[in-house]
């Protein structure tokens, strides 16, 4: 009988396995994901998936029979299909090895910044778009389930909730290339959840002016709104970079959006930061080799958050140990759904039997009585259950099957005092 270990596998890239240039060729915008799950689930053997596409790692998870999985292995080209050579960079993970890499990732174990928040509310965004795109089953349902509780208990048992995400590690990045904020002109391109964390943790170390650009007007005023700033379209970019301090970005654009040309009206003695955090990219390379310009993106942080202090790998030791108890806990709850069906069956067998019987002994009670009635209804029921199982007990051992005798005996606790117990009422007969 397969379980899931035998189907579960995980196939991606992430910052850990390939550069950002590799990534953003691969990545999902998640208006298409819908689209990738329906093709992906038309072939035959390939049940359930999710997708994870996030600015550091694209990720199929999937349940699939061993027909269907050389294409689960290859399924980023069949989305990307001039995504290039892959195989330096792509990783596969199965069963037991799947389920540790997802409980790490929705933990933040496996991401830039150790023990990032931002990476649950993600990979809960994955299941629910999986979800509403009918392509979540019973499987996947509690494997991510078990995700999002271990994700749950480390925060709350270890320390590691402590560390913050990927945007408040760029503003101490700020801080470090800046000094102090207070007084400063930050401008933020986009209105996702990157810009909104990034923007609450500007306001936190007190940044002068923040300015919120956007396509549309409306999500930019929203968060502008939320943060004390100013709203404004895309359009007033160039102006707004003339005098600017800082200039983050993270709009999930498959184009560059900040190219070289918007920094006309900066002065080359006046020092700008830019933060690219987008992925795919939103701005120009090129722009690193401007005079007064110091250009970071995700890997460029990446590089500094892995020499931080604060990364707390004493908490991180806890957490892994807590995702190994989480997966020998799935695991576990995995085998006992394969034999649920079983179960079922036995249940719904005794069932029957008893209806029959109880309907029988209600006809000896009208005409006999009711002692009669619960003699029969005992002594019938107790042949009927066992019948069967007694059969195939005789024919195991006129074959020889001892394993099968010894399964009864370990299955229904039998002991040679209910031997000696059949003895007696026997002679007491």
């Amino acid at each position: 009988m397969e379980s899931i270990t035998d189907n579960l596998l995980v196939v991606g890239i992430s910052h850990k396995s390939a550069p950002i240039e590799v990534r953003e060729r691969v990545a999902v915008p998640q208006e298409r994901i819908p689209e990738v799950l329906d093709q992906l689930l038309e072939h035959e053997g390939l049940d359930e998936a999710i997708l994870l596409s996030t600015c550091n790692r694209t990720e199929l998870y999937a349940l699939a029979n061993a027909a269907a999985q050389p294409l689960v292995r290859d399924w980023i080209h069949q989305i990307h299909p001039l995504a290039g050579d892959l195989e330096p960079y792509r990783y596969t993970h199965r069963g037991t090895a799947a389920a540790r890499h997802l409980f790490r990732v929705t933990a933040g174990l496996d991401s830039m910044v150790l023990g990032e928040s931002q990476v649950l509310g993600q990979v809960k965004q994955a299941y629910l778009d999986a979800h509403a795109s009918s392509a979540v089953g019973p499987q996947l349902h509690q494997l991510f389930q078990f995700a999002f509780n271990t994700a749950k208990a480390i925060r709350g048992d270890t320390t590691l909730d402590a560390v913050r995400s990927l945007p408040y590690a760029a503003v101490k990045l700020a801080q470090q290339h800046m000094g102090n904020l207070k007084g400063r002109k930050a401008v933020l391109v986009g209105a996702g959840e990157t810009m909104e964390l990034l923007a609450f943790h500007l306001r936190a170390q007190g940044i002068g002016e923040l300015h919120c650009a956007n396509r549309t007007l409306e999500g930019s005023q929203a968060l502008a709104d939320r943060y004390q700033g100013e709203a404004h379209p895309l359009s007033a970019l160039k102006d707004l970079l003339a005098d600017a301090d800082l200039l983050a970005s993270a709009t999930g654009s498959s184009t560059t959006l900040i190219t070289p040309d918007l920094l006309a009206l900066h002065q080359p003695e006046h020092p700008l930061l830019l933060l690219d955090l987008g992925l795919p990219r939103d701005m120009d390379p090129a722009m690193a080799n401007l005079p007064g310009i110091a250009l970071l993106s995700l890997d460029d942080l990446g590089e500094i958050i892995a020499t931080s202090k604060e990364m707390r790998y004493a908490a991180a030791v806890e957490a892994e140990h807590t995702v190994m108890q989480s997966v020998a806990t799935w695991h576990q709850a995995g085998r006992i759904r394969t034999v649920v069906p079983t179960i079922c069956a036995l249940r719904a067998a005794a069932a029957q039997a008893r209806r029959r019987t109880l309907a029988e002994a209600r006809r000896i009670a009208t005409a006999r009585g009711s002692d009669a009635a619960l003699e029969y209804l005992a002594r019938t029921l107790t042949n009927r259950l066992i019948h069967t199982p007694t059969v195939r007990l005789r024919n195991a051992a006129a074959s020889e099957q001892t394993a099968l005798v010894d399964a009864a005996r370990e299955l229904f606790a039998l002991t040679d005092e209910y031997r000696d117990q059949q003895d007696q009422d026997h002679q007491a007969a």
